[in-house]
Protein backbone atom coordinates (compact mmCIF):
# COMPACT_ATOMS: atom_id res chain seq x y z
CA UNK A 1 0.00 0.00 0.00
CA UNK A 2 1.07 3.57 -0.92
CA UNK A 3 1.10 6.26 1.94
CA UNK A 4 -0.71 9.29 1.80
CA UNK A 5 2.50 11.20 0.56
CA UNK A 6 3.34 8.63 -2.32
CA UNK A 7 0.20 8.80 -3.88
CA UNK A 8 0.35 13.02 -3.69
CA UNK A 9 4.42 12.73 -5.16
CA UNK A 10 3.14 10.74 -8.09
CA UNK A 11 0.47 12.88 -8.34
CA UNK A 12 1.54 16.22 -8.55
CA UNK A 13 3.62 15.25 -11.84
CA UNK A 14 0.49 15.54 -13.48
CA UNK A 15 0.45 18.89 -12.72
CA UNK A 16 3.45 19.96 -14.20
CA UNK A 17 2.09 17.91 -17.64
CA UNK A 18 -0.48 19.45 -17.92
CA UNK A 19 0.38 22.77 -17.81
CA UNK A 20 2.19 21.64 -21.40
CA UNK A 21 -0.77 19.50 -22.65
CA UNK A 22 -3.89 22.45 -21.89
CA UNK A 23 -1.89 25.22 -23.32
CA UNK A 24 -0.67 22.98 -26.81
CA UNK A 25 -4.57 22.09 -26.42
CA UNK A 26 -6.31 24.45 -26.06
CA UNK A 27 -4.50 27.70 -26.96
CA UNK A 28 -1.38 26.85 -29.49
CA UNK A 29 -3.78 26.75 -32.60
CA UNK A 30 -5.21 30.30 -32.01
CA UNK A 31 -1.67 31.06 -30.87
CA UNK A 32 -0.59 30.19 -34.74
CA UNK A 33 -3.95 31.64 -36.35
CA UNK A 34 -4.31 34.96 -34.39
CA UNK A 35 -0.88 35.74 -32.93
CA UNK A 36 2.01 34.15 -35.25
CA UNK A 37 0.07 34.59 -38.40
CA UNK A 38 -0.18 31.37 -39.85
CA UNK A 39 -3.32 30.42 -42.77
CA UNK A 40 -5.44 28.04 -41.22
CA UNK A 41 -4.52 25.42 -44.27
CA UNK A 42 -0.68 25.56 -43.07
CA UNK A 43 -1.58 25.11 -39.12
CA UNK A 44 -3.61 22.69 -40.23
CA UNK A 45 -0.57 20.59 -41.87
CA UNK A 46 1.19 22.15 -38.88
CA UNK A 47 -0.76 19.99 -36.39
CA UNK A 48 -1.65 16.73 -38.50
CA UNK A 49 2.32 16.17 -39.69
CA UNK A 50 3.60 16.70 -35.84
CA UNK A 51 1.28 14.21 -34.20
CA UNK A 52 1.41 11.96 -36.54
CA UNK A 53 5.25 11.94 -35.82
CA UNK A 54 4.53 12.12 -32.18
CA UNK A 55 2.39 9.03 -32.35
CA UNK A 56 4.54 6.47 -34.28
CA UNK A 57 7.56 7.79 -31.79
CA UNK A 58 5.22 6.50 -28.45
CA UNK A 59 5.64 2.80 -29.38
CA UNK A 60 9.50 3.48 -29.76
CA UNK A 61 9.53 5.06 -26.12
CA UNK A 62 7.71 2.23 -24.72
CA UNK A 63 9.91 -0.51 -25.95
CA UNK A 64 13.39 1.76 -25.02
CA UNK A 65 11.43 2.22 -21.64
CA UNK A 66 10.47 -1.15 -21.21
CA UNK A 67 14.50 -1.89 -21.83
CA UNK A 68 15.74 0.67 -19.94
CA UNK A 69 17.92 -0.22 -16.59
CA UNK A 70 18.97 2.41 -14.29
CA UNK A 71 19.77 2.34 -10.27
CA UNK A 72 16.48 4.40 -10.27
CA UNK A 73 14.43 2.39 -12.32
CA UNK A 74 13.52 1.72 -16.01
CA UNK A 75 10.84 4.82 -15.90
CA UNK A 76 11.94 7.70 -13.37
CA UNK A 77 15.16 8.55 -15.15
CA UNK A 78 13.29 9.75 -17.65
CA UNK A 79 10.98 11.91 -15.31
CA UNK A 80 14.68 13.66 -14.05
CA UNK A 81 16.36 14.31 -17.08
CA UNK A 82 13.49 15.02 -20.00
CA UNK A 83 11.48 18.02 -17.82
CA UNK A 84 14.44 20.55 -18.99
CA UNK A 85 14.44 20.13 -22.71
CA UNK A 86 10.74 19.45 -22.70
CA UNK A 87 10.23 23.24 -21.05
CA UNK A 88 12.78 24.76 -23.64
CA UNK A 89 11.04 23.18 -26.50
CA UNK A 90 7.58 24.03 -25.59
CA UNK A 91 8.79 27.91 -24.98
CA UNK A 92 10.11 27.75 -28.94
CA UNK A 93 6.80 26.64 -29.99
CA UNK A 94 5.10 29.42 -28.81
CA UNK A 95 7.57 31.90 -29.93
CA UNK A 96 7.63 33.93 -32.97
CA UNK A 97 10.87 33.95 -35.13
CA UNK A 98 11.98 36.70 -37.16
CA UNK A 99 12.27 35.03 -40.45
CA UNK A 100 10.32 35.45 -43.79
CA UNK A 101 7.15 33.75 -44.53
CA UNK A 102 8.61 30.60 -45.46
CA UNK A 103 10.92 30.87 -42.38
CA UNK A 104 8.39 30.79 -39.70
CA UNK A 105 6.17 27.96 -41.22
CA UNK A 106 9.54 25.82 -41.01
CA UNK A 107 9.70 27.00 -37.47
CA UNK A 108 6.40 25.95 -36.66
CA UNK A 109 6.70 22.64 -38.01
CA UNK A 110 10.03 21.64 -36.40
CA UNK A 111 9.57 22.93 -33.00
CA UNK A 112 5.80 21.56 -32.76
CA UNK A 113 7.13 18.65 -33.96
CA UNK A 114 9.99 18.50 -31.65
CA UNK A 115 7.95 19.43 -28.65
CA UNK A 116 5.63 16.07 -29.57
CA UNK A 117 9.14 13.72 -29.70
CA UNK A 118 10.02 15.01 -26.23
CA UNK A 119 6.66 15.15 -24.70
CA UNK A 120 6.48 11.84 -25.22
CA UNK A 121 10.06 11.04 -23.77
CA UNK A 122 8.44 12.24 -20.72
CA UNK A 123 5.12 11.20 -20.28
CA UNK A 124 5.09 7.78 -21.57
CA UNK A 125 7.18 6.93 -18.48
CA UNK A 126 5.68 8.98 -16.45
CA UNK A 127 2.05 7.32 -17.36
CA UNK A 128 3.79 4.00 -17.17
CA UNK A 129 4.64 4.68 -13.46
CA UNK A 130 1.34 3.98 -12.49
CA UNK A 131 1.57 0.04 -13.06
CA UNK A 132 4.85 -0.44 -10.99
CA UNK A 133 4.14 1.86 -7.81
CA UNK A 134 1.49 -0.32 -7.03
CA UNK A 135 -0.58 -3.42 -8.42
CA UNK A 136 -3.72 -2.91 -6.14
CA UNK A 137 -6.51 -3.00 -8.27
CA UNK A 138 -8.62 0.06 -5.98
CA UNK A 139 -5.41 1.80 -4.97
CA UNK A 140 -4.71 2.21 -8.63
CA UNK A 141 -8.58 3.86 -8.93
CA UNK A 142 -7.37 6.40 -5.69
CA UNK A 143 -4.34 7.39 -7.01
CA UNK A 144 -4.90 7.80 -10.57
CA UNK A 145 -8.14 9.87 -9.19
CA UNK A 146 -5.73 12.05 -7.02
CA UNK A 147 -3.53 12.64 -10.45
CA UNK A 148 -6.54 13.84 -12.20
CA UNK A 149 -7.32 16.14 -9.76
CA UNK A 150 -3.99 17.14 -10.01
CA UNK A 151 -4.19 17.54 -13.87
CA UNK A 152 -7.36 19.43 -14.01
CA UNK A 153 -5.32 21.97 -11.27
CA UNK A 154 -2.63 22.23 -13.72
CA UNK A 155 -5.66 22.81 -16.77
CA UNK A 156 -7.60 25.10 -14.40
CA UNK A 157 -3.92 27.42 -14.51
CA UNK A 158 -3.88 27.40 -18.01
CA UNK A 159 -7.36 27.83 -19.14
CA UNK A 160 -8.31 31.00 -16.87
CA UNK A 161 -4.37 31.89 -16.35
CA UNK A 162 -3.23 31.61 -19.82
CA UNK A 163 -4.91 34.89 -21.41
CA UNK A 164 -4.41 37.16 -17.97
CA UNK A 165 -0.43 35.97 -17.96
CA UNK A 166 -0.10 36.77 -21.79
CA UNK A 167 -1.52 40.11 -21.23
CA UNK A 168 0.68 41.00 -17.84
CA UNK A 169 4.05 39.73 -19.26
CA UNK A 170 3.85 42.16 -22.59
CA UNK A 171 0.86 40.82 -24.54
CA UNK A 172 1.03 39.23 -27.86
CA UNK A 173 3.90 37.52 -29.22
CA UNK A 174 6.41 38.19 -26.46
CA UNK A 175 3.72 37.66 -23.77
CA UNK A 176 3.38 33.83 -24.28
CA UNK A 177 6.36 33.71 -25.14
CA UNK A 178 7.24 34.64 -21.45
CA UNK A 179 4.16 32.87 -19.87
CA UNK A 180 5.55 29.43 -21.09
CA UNK A 181 8.51 30.01 -19.71
CA UNK A 182 6.98 30.45 -16.21
CA UNK A 183 5.04 26.85 -17.04
CA UNK A 184 8.10 25.68 -17.89
CA UNK A 185 9.74 26.49 -14.82
CA UNK A 186 7.00 25.24 -12.80
CA UNK A 187 6.35 22.10 -14.56
CA UNK A 188 10.19 20.76 -14.54
CA UNK A 189 9.74 21.05 -10.89
CA UNK A 190 6.63 19.33 -10.45
CA UNK A 191 8.18 16.36 -12.12
CA UNK A 192 11.04 16.60 -10.16
CA UNK A 193 8.79 16.07 -7.16
CA UNK A 194 7.66 13.06 -8.56
CA UNK A 195 10.86 11.61 -9.57
CA UNK A 196 12.07 12.23 -5.56
CA UNK A 197 8.64 10.50 -4.36
CA UNK A 198 8.10 7.63 -6.37
CA UNK A 199 9.73 4.26 -6.40
CA UNK A 200 9.69 1.46 -8.41
CA UNK A 201 9.38 -1.89 -6.41
CA UNK A 202 5.95 -3.65 -7.52
CA UNK A 203 5.90 -6.64 -9.25
CA UNK A 204 10.00 -6.18 -9.76
CA UNK A 205 10.80 -9.96 -10.48
CA UNK A 206 8.73 -10.21 -13.15
CA UNK A 207 10.15 -7.04 -14.80
CA UNK A 208 13.93 -7.84 -14.64
CA UNK A 209 14.48 -9.26 -17.77
CA UNK A 210 14.31 -7.19 -20.55
CA UNK A 211 11.67 -7.35 -22.96
CA UNK A 212 12.18 -8.32 -26.71
CA UNK A 213 10.64 -6.62 -29.63
CA UNK A 214 8.88 -9.81 -30.59
CA UNK A 215 7.24 -9.97 -27.09
CA UNK A 216 6.16 -6.66 -26.82
CA UNK A 217 4.02 -6.84 -30.34
CA UNK A 218 2.92 -9.90 -28.34
CA UNK A 219 1.38 -8.60 -25.02
CA UNK A 220 -0.26 -6.06 -27.47
CA UNK A 221 -1.92 -8.11 -29.93
CA UNK A 222 -2.95 -10.31 -27.16
CA UNK A 223 -4.80 -8.46 -25.07
CA UNK A 224 -8.40 -8.13 -25.61
CA UNK A 225 -9.31 -5.20 -22.85
CA UNK A 226 -6.27 -3.35 -23.82
CA UNK A 227 -7.92 -2.41 -27.34
CA UNK A 228 -11.22 -1.85 -25.25
CA UNK A 229 -9.67 0.61 -23.41
CA UNK A 230 -7.49 2.10 -26.55
CA UNK A 231 -10.96 2.89 -28.48
CA UNK A 232 -12.01 4.92 -25.09
CA UNK A 233 -9.35 6.79 -25.60
CA UNK A 234 -9.67 7.35 -28.84
CA UNK A 235 -13.60 8.46 -28.33
CA UNK A 236 -12.52 10.69 -25.38
CA UNK A 237 -9.36 12.76 -26.97
CA UNK A 238 -11.59 13.40 -29.57
CA UNK A 239 -14.11 14.91 -27.85
CA UNK A 240 -12.04 16.86 -25.65
CA UNK A 241 -9.91 18.30 -28.19
CA UNK A 242 -12.85 19.58 -30.08
CA UNK A 243 -14.07 21.06 -27.05
CA UNK A 244 -11.01 22.99 -25.90
CA UNK A 245 -9.43 23.54 -29.00
CA UNK A 246 -12.59 25.47 -30.56
CA UNK A 247 -13.30 27.12 -27.12
CA UNK A 248 -11.59 30.28 -28.09
CA UNK A 249 -12.87 30.98 -31.77
CA UNK A 250 -16.93 29.95 -30.34
CA UNK A 251 -16.55 32.68 -27.89
CA UNK A 252 -14.41 35.05 -29.83
CA UNK A 253 -16.46 34.70 -33.54
CA UNK A 254 -19.61 32.55 -32.34
CA UNK A 255 -20.49 34.72 -29.34
CA UNK A 256 -18.78 37.55 -29.53
CA UNK A 257 -17.37 37.35 -25.76
CA UNK A 258 -13.27 36.52 -25.50
CA UNK A 259 -13.91 37.98 -22.33
CA UNK A 260 -15.96 35.20 -20.74
CA UNK A 261 -12.75 32.40 -21.94
CA UNK A 262 -11.22 32.50 -18.58
CA UNK A 263 -14.64 32.61 -16.60
CA UNK A 264 -15.69 29.62 -18.47
CA UNK A 265 -13.14 27.51 -18.41
CA UNK A 266 -12.99 27.93 -14.39
CA UNK A 267 -16.19 26.56 -13.83
CA UNK A 268 -16.19 23.67 -16.34
CA UNK A 269 -13.06 22.19 -14.75
CA UNK A 270 -14.35 23.64 -11.65
CA UNK A 271 -17.38 21.26 -11.09
CA UNK A 272 -14.56 18.60 -12.54
CA UNK A 273 -13.35 18.71 -8.58
CA UNK A 274 -15.96 17.21 -7.08
CA UNK A 275 -16.64 14.67 -9.85
CA UNK A 276 -13.18 13.39 -9.68
CA UNK A 277 -13.57 12.87 -6.17
CA UNK A 278 -16.93 10.70 -6.65
CA UNK A 279 -15.06 8.53 -8.93
CA UNK A 280 -13.52 5.99 -6.69
CA UNK A 281 -17.34 5.59 -4.77
CA UNK A 282 -18.66 5.17 -8.76
CA UNK A 283 -16.04 2.72 -9.49
CA UNK A 284 -16.42 0.71 -6.04
CA UNK A 285 -20.07 0.72 -6.90
CA UNK A 286 -20.34 0.19 -10.28
CA UNK A 287 -17.04 -1.18 -10.79
CA UNK A 288 -14.52 0.51 -13.37
CA UNK A 289 -16.62 -0.37 -16.65
CA UNK A 290 -20.00 0.49 -14.72
CA UNK A 291 -18.65 3.79 -13.82
CA UNK A 292 -17.29 4.77 -16.94
CA UNK A 293 -21.09 4.56 -18.93
CA UNK A 294 -22.29 6.14 -16.14
CA UNK A 295 -20.66 9.33 -17.43
CA UNK A 296 -20.78 8.76 -20.87
CA UNK A 297 -24.36 9.14 -20.64
CA UNK A 298 -23.86 12.00 -18.50
CA UNK A 299 -21.79 13.73 -21.45
CA UNK A 300 -23.97 12.33 -24.20
CA UNK A 301 -26.65 14.81 -22.05
CA UNK A 302 -24.69 17.86 -21.87
CA UNK A 303 -23.38 17.57 -25.84
CA UNK A 304 -27.30 17.08 -27.20
CA UNK A 305 -27.98 20.44 -24.81
CA UNK A 306 -24.71 22.61 -25.57
CA UNK A 307 -25.28 21.49 -29.66
CA UNK A 308 -29.24 22.98 -29.32
CA UNK A 309 -28.29 25.93 -27.18
CA UNK A 310 -27.98 29.15 -29.05
CA UNK A 311 -24.58 31.40 -28.85
CA UNK A 312 -26.09 34.58 -27.41
CA UNK A 313 -27.48 32.10 -24.17
CA UNK A 314 -24.28 32.68 -22.34
CA UNK A 315 -25.75 31.32 -19.09
CA UNK A 316 -26.90 27.70 -20.69
CA UNK A 317 -23.69 27.47 -22.81
CA UNK A 318 -21.87 27.44 -18.88
CA UNK A 319 -24.29 24.93 -17.62
CA UNK A 320 -24.16 22.67 -20.53
CA UNK A 321 -20.54 22.60 -20.50
CA UNK A 322 -20.63 21.92 -16.96
CA UNK A 323 -22.35 19.19 -17.71
CA UNK A 324 -19.83 17.64 -19.95
CA UNK A 325 -17.10 18.14 -17.61
CA UNK A 326 -19.00 16.10 -15.25
CA UNK A 327 -19.88 13.60 -17.54
CA UNK A 328 -16.19 13.15 -18.58
CA UNK A 329 -14.78 13.05 -15.08
CA UNK A 330 -15.13 9.10 -14.65
CA UNK A 331 -13.82 8.51 -18.45
CA UNK A 332 -10.81 10.62 -17.79
CA UNK A 333 -9.75 8.55 -14.61
CA UNK A 334 -10.59 5.35 -15.09
CA UNK A 335 -9.50 4.87 -18.44
CA UNK A 336 -5.74 5.35 -16.88
CA UNK A 337 -6.47 3.05 -14.19
CA UNK A 338 -7.82 0.56 -16.50
CA UNK A 339 -4.99 0.87 -18.73
CA UNK A 340 -2.92 -0.23 -15.68
CA UNK A 341 -4.96 -3.35 -15.44
CA UNK A 342 -4.49 -4.47 -19.03
CA UNK A 343 -1.12 -4.71 -18.11
CA UNK A 344 -1.19 -7.30 -15.88
CA UNK A 345 -4.49 -8.98 -18.34
CA UNK A 346 -1.50 -9.23 -21.07
CA UNK A 347 0.94 -11.05 -18.28
CA UNK A 348 -1.35 -13.18 -17.74
CA UNK A 349 -1.73 -14.45 -21.94
CA UNK A 350 1.61 -14.39 -22.56
CA UNK A 351 3.68 -14.37 -19.66
CA UNK A 352 5.65 -11.20 -20.17
CA UNK A 353 5.02 -7.85 -18.52
CA UNK A 354 5.43 -4.70 -20.51
CA UNK A 355 4.15 -2.09 -18.68
CA UNK A 356 6.06 0.81 -21.21
CA UNK A 357 4.58 -0.66 -24.65
CA UNK A 358 0.89 -1.03 -23.46
CA UNK A 359 0.82 2.70 -22.30
CA UNK A 360 2.66 3.71 -25.46
CA UNK A 361 -0.03 1.87 -27.41
CA UNK A 362 -2.46 3.56 -26.08
CA UNK A 363 -1.18 6.84 -26.25
CA UNK A 364 -0.20 6.37 -29.66
CA UNK A 365 -4.19 5.72 -31.05
CA UNK A 366 -5.17 8.40 -28.72
CA UNK A 367 -2.11 11.37 -30.36
CA UNK A 368 -3.45 9.86 -33.76
CA UNK A 369 -7.39 10.88 -32.33
CA UNK A 370 -6.00 13.98 -31.35
CA UNK A 371 -3.97 14.35 -34.37
CA UNK A 372 -7.46 14.14 -36.84
CA UNK A 373 -8.96 16.34 -34.20
CA UNK A 374 -7.09 19.17 -34.17
CA UNK A 375 -6.21 19.28 -37.77
CA UNK A 376 -9.49 18.84 -38.96
CA UNK A 377 -10.62 21.76 -36.71
CA UNK A 378 -8.06 23.47 -38.35
CA UNK A 379 -9.05 22.67 -41.26
CA UNK A 380 -12.74 23.69 -41.06
CA UNK A 381 -11.71 26.93 -39.93
CA UNK A 382 -9.80 27.29 -43.53
CA UNK A 383 -12.57 26.06 -45.16
CA UNK A 384 -15.31 27.70 -43.35
CA UNK A 385 -13.09 31.15 -44.14
CA UNK A 386 -14.14 30.17 -47.88
CA UNK A 387 -17.76 30.74 -47.46
CA UNK A 388 -19.02 33.85 -49.02
CA UNK A 389 -21.90 34.78 -46.65
CA UNK A 390 -18.93 34.67 -43.76
CA UNK A 391 -16.93 36.52 -46.16
CA UNK A 392 -19.52 39.43 -46.20
CA UNK A 393 -18.49 41.44 -43.46
CA UNK A 394 -15.07 41.86 -44.85
CA UNK A 395 -15.46 42.43 -48.59
CA UNK A 396 -15.24 45.72 -49.83
CA UNK A 397 -17.86 45.82 -52.40
CA UNK A 398 -21.30 45.07 -50.84
CA UNK A 399 -24.76 45.47 -51.57
CA UNK A 400 -27.81 46.54 -49.05
CA UNK A 401 -31.23 45.41 -49.47
CA UNK A 402 -32.55 47.05 -46.30
CA UNK A 403 -31.08 45.34 -43.78
CA UNK A 404 -28.54 46.90 -41.11
CA UNK A 405 -24.99 46.49 -42.88
CA UNK A 406 -22.76 44.86 -39.49
CA UNK A 407 -19.29 42.98 -40.02
CA UNK A 408 -15.50 43.20 -38.26
CA UNK A 409 -11.97 44.32 -39.58
CA UNK A 410 -9.25 41.65 -39.54
CA UNK A 411 -6.03 41.92 -41.17
CA UNK A 412 -5.71 39.17 -43.78
CA UNK A 413 -2.69 36.43 -45.10
CA UNK A 414 -2.62 37.49 -48.55
CA UNK A 415 -1.97 34.11 -49.55
CA UNK A 416 -5.19 32.82 -48.49
CA UNK A 417 -6.98 35.58 -50.48
CA UNK A 418 -9.04 37.14 -47.32
CA UNK A 419 -9.96 33.31 -46.01
CA UNK A 420 -8.28 33.48 -42.86
CA UNK A 421 -8.52 36.58 -40.67
CA UNK A 422 -5.39 37.10 -38.81
CA UNK A 423 -5.92 39.68 -35.69
CA UNK A 424 -8.94 42.32 -35.37
CA UNK A 425 -8.29 46.02 -36.22
CA UNK A 426 -9.04 47.61 -32.94
CA UNK A 427 -11.75 51.13 -32.91
CA UNK A 428 -10.75 51.21 -37.28
CA UNK A 429 -12.52 53.62 -38.90
CA UNK A 430 -14.96 52.30 -41.12
CA UNK A 431 -16.40 54.24 -43.97
CA UNK A 432 -19.93 53.48 -45.90
CA UNK A 433 -20.52 55.23 -49.25
CA UNK A 434 -22.20 54.88 -52.40
CA UNK A 435 -20.73 55.23 -55.26
CA UNK A 436 -22.01 57.97 -58.22
CA UNK A 437 -24.30 60.79 -58.12
CA UNK A 438 -26.88 59.30 -55.74
CA UNK A 439 -26.71 59.75 -51.54
CA UNK A 440 -27.29 57.05 -49.55
CA UNK A 441 -30.81 56.36 -48.28
CA UNK A 442 -31.46 60.17 -50.01
CA UNK A 443 -29.47 61.96 -47.57
CA UNK A 444 -25.62 61.77 -47.36
CA UNK A 445 -22.99 60.23 -49.60
CA UNK A 446 -20.40 59.12 -46.83
CA UNK A 447 -21.20 58.13 -43.65
CA UNK A 448 -18.24 56.83 -41.05
CA UNK A 449 -17.80 55.60 -37.86
CA UNK A 450 -15.24 53.49 -35.36
CA UNK A 451 -15.25 50.18 -34.93
CA UNK A 452 -15.01 48.49 -31.02
CA UNK A 453 -11.92 47.18 -29.55
CA UNK A 454 -12.71 43.58 -31.86
CA UNK A 455 -13.14 45.62 -34.99
CA UNK A 456 -16.83 45.16 -34.91
CA UNK A 457 -18.97 48.08 -37.05
CA UNK A 458 -22.63 48.12 -37.38
CA UNK A 459 -24.12 50.77 -39.76
CA UNK A 460 -27.97 51.14 -39.88
CA UNK A 461 -29.44 52.82 -43.27
CA UNK A 462 -32.34 52.79 -45.53
CA UNK A 463 -32.95 50.52 -48.08
CA UNK A 464 -30.71 50.74 -51.74
CA UNK A 465 -29.69 48.28 -54.15
CA UNK A 466 -26.95 50.19 -55.43
CA UNK A 467 -23.46 49.47 -54.63
CA UNK A 468 -21.61 50.37 -52.10
CA UNK A 469 -18.65 50.32 -50.89
CA UNK A 470 -16.82 49.64 -47.09
CA UNK A 471 -13.61 50.70 -46.86
CA UNK A 472 -11.98 50.49 -43.39
CA UNK A 473 -8.77 52.50 -41.99
CA UNK A 474 -6.11 52.24 -38.74
CA UNK A 475 -5.74 54.84 -36.60
CA UNK A 476 -4.05 56.16 -33.88
CA UNK A 477 -4.75 57.96 -30.86
CA UNK A 478 -4.91 61.21 -32.43
CA UNK A 479 -7.75 60.23 -35.40
CA UNK A 480 -4.96 60.28 -37.34
CA UNK A 481 -4.90 57.20 -40.51
CA UNK A 482 -1.65 54.92 -40.20
CA UNK A 483 -3.05 52.28 -42.83
CA UNK A 484 -5.43 50.69 -44.37
CA UNK A 485 -6.38 46.94 -43.85
CA UNK A 486 -8.91 46.78 -46.10
CA UNK A 487 -7.71 48.14 -49.41
CA UNK A 488 -5.41 45.98 -51.34
CA UNK A 489 -4.50 41.79 -49.91
CA UNK A 490 -3.26 42.97 -46.67
CA UNK A 491 -3.25 46.68 -46.99
CA UNK A 492 -1.67 48.70 -48.77
CA UNK A 493 -1.16 52.18 -47.58
CA UNK A 494 -3.07 53.48 -50.34
CA UNK A 495 -5.49 55.82 -48.44
CA UNK A 496 -7.10 58.88 -49.25
CA UNK A 497 -5.33 61.84 -47.99
CA UNK A 498 -8.63 64.01 -47.82
CA UNK A 499 -9.84 61.30 -44.91
CA UNK A 500 -6.42 61.49 -42.70
CA UNK A 501 -8.39 64.15 -40.38
CA UNK A 502 -11.95 63.24 -39.57
CA UNK A 503 -13.21 63.44 -36.41
CA UNK A 504 -14.25 60.39 -34.36
CA UNK A 505 -15.96 59.09 -32.75
CA UNK A 506 -19.33 59.93 -35.01
CA UNK A 507 -21.97 58.30 -36.77
CA UNK A 508 -22.72 60.89 -39.41
CA UNK A 509 -20.29 62.43 -41.54
CA UNK A 510 -21.22 64.34 -44.99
Amino acid sequence: MLSTKQQFDYAIGDMGINLYFMSAMTYLLFFYTDVYGLSAEVAAGVFLFARIVDAVTDPIMGFLADRTRTRWGKFRPYVLFGPIPLAAITVATFTVPDFDELGQIVWAYATYTAFGIIYTVVTIPYAALSAVISNDYQERSRFTSLRMIFALAGGAIVSVGMLPLVDLLGGNAIGYQRTMVAFGVMATLLLWLTFRGTAEHALQVSTNAKVSFRDSVRVVAANGPLWITIALFCLGMLAFTFRFSTAPYYFKYSMGREDLIPLYMLVTLGVMFPALLAVPWLSTKYGKAGATRVGALIAMVGAVGFYYTAPTNAWMVFVWGSVLAIGGAPIMVLGWAMLADTVEQGEVRTGVRAEGVVFSTASFFQKLAKAVAGSGIAAMLAWSGRDTELLKPTKLQLEDYGHSLSGAIYWFDRDVNFAVPKKPVPQALVTYQQLGPNSVGGVRTLIAQQADIEGRFKFDIMRNKLDNTIKAYEIDEWGEITSAPDMGQEGNEAYPVSYTHLTLPTSDLV
